[in-house]
């Protein structure tokens, strides 16, 4: 809830004291720093794009060379020579995709996720890489209901703050707590540490593209892609110091998967046969009508719990649809359309991706019933 605020201080010119006029500046102070945020990633796309080609032969030339050298039977100090030469180019590989990835475009793909197993699958990847004696503990505070999120955003951000965490604890022992509960219509997944914590500089700058505190042995790119991951999924990071370490908390929507029976209304067939894919990706089962007419047939099914209609079909609107299920429209048409301006719940415009469709089904509810007269 902080706000920034410019203050310009005038002086009377009849001395009798000053003009003091405070302007609210936050927005512009979060539209600069957002601007130089997407300065960096224009930077890492220009980076990469010129380099991907070259520098991607080059990696494969030396892993080839190093991979048959390691291969033979060399002294002791060569065998060493060449093994930290491959991990400095598979080094340079994995940062070159971590570039791409970041300043390339990027979509949410959500599904059903079991995300007390997603978790414990996590713990079991990272632990092999923590340092001496550090343990890592989980505490995962969930049902067993699925939720909507995306799997691999999800691993790849927990994982990148267990690997910080790690790197933040100094010598051998320490304690890392992977935890995960419920808070209201949230979801809060944070890794604490028993690190030294934030210093004022990181805890402002974290989340910058290439900003590390490693000196010289990180990309600066891992805090950065675990908050762009997070503000694609809807969700917040906040970075904390506690009186033993630091704390890293993602807060991600609470989209629990409530399995549909789908009534799907679309006529043309190549789109039809992709929202049904769609729709099984996300775990709810279909039943398809090509028109007005094939659906108003199907619309008393036992079992059926929502309509997912287009709004203009072949032999009449999807509008007319409109009866106890809860229906969730699509269309081509841009907003203020005549026709759009009819629907009175949710509309979704075509295209739209697996996340957009998610996050609207989950919105979806029935219309309210008439008071009966």
């Amino acid at each position: 809830s902080g706000r920034r605020i410019r203050i310009a201080l005038t002086p009377d010119r009849a001395g009798h004291g000053v003009y003091v006029l405070s302007t609210d500046v936050s927005a512009e102070v979060q539209a600069r720093e957002a601007l130089s945020h997407a300065g960096k990633r224009s930077l890492a796309a220009q980076l990469t794009s010129g380099m991907a080609h070259d520098f991607g032969n080059l990696l494969t030339i030396i892993l080839g060379l190093q991979g048959r050298l390691a291969a033979r039977d060399l002294p002791e100090d060569a065998a060493g020579d060449v093994h930290a030469t491959l991990a400095a180019a598979r080094r340079g590989a994995a940062l070159l995709d971590r570039l791409a990835r970041i300043s390339g475009p990027r979509e949410v793909a959500l599904q059903p996720v079991d995300l007390p197993a997603l978790l414990h699958e996590v713990a079991a990847l990272a632990r092999p890489s923590l340092g001496d004696g550090i343990k890592l503990h989980l505490d995962c505070d969930l049902g067993s209901q699925p939720l909507l999120l995306d799997p691999g955003a999800v691993q790849d951000s927990a994982l990148n703050l267990i690997l910080n965490a790690n790197a933040a604890i100094a010598g051998p022992g320490g304690r890392i707590t992977l935890s995960a509960r419920r808070s209201g219509e949230w979801i809060e997944i944070a890794v604490a540490d028993t690190g030294h914590g934030f210093s004022d500089e990181a805890l402002r700058r974290a989340t910058e593209p290439f900003f590390t505190t490693k000196a010289g042995q990180g990309s600066g790119l891992g805090l950065s892609m675990v908050y762009d991951q997070t503000k694609l999924m809807d969700g917040t990071m906040r970075l904390d110091n506690t009186a033993r370490g630091a704390l890293v908390t993602l807060r991600l929507p609470r989209r629990p998967v409530a399995r549909q029976m789908v009534l799907l209304v679309e006529d043309d067939d190549t789109i039809r046969a992709d929202i049904r894919a769609m729709l099984t990706g996300l775990g709810h089962a279909v039943i398809e009508a090509a028109s007005l007419s094939e659906a108003r047939a199907m619309s008393d099914l036992p079992g059926l719990t929502l309509i997912l209609s287009d709004m203009q079909l072949g032999d009449g609107l999807g509008l007319d649809l409109a009866g106890p299920l809860p229906m969730l429209l699509m269309t081509s048409l841009p907003p203020g359309d005549p026709v759009r301006a009819r629907a009175s719940g949710p509309v979704l415009t075509k295209p739209f991706t697996t996340a957009r469709l998610a996050a609207a089904l989950s919105q979806t509810k029935a219309p309210a019933c008439p008071s009966p007269l």
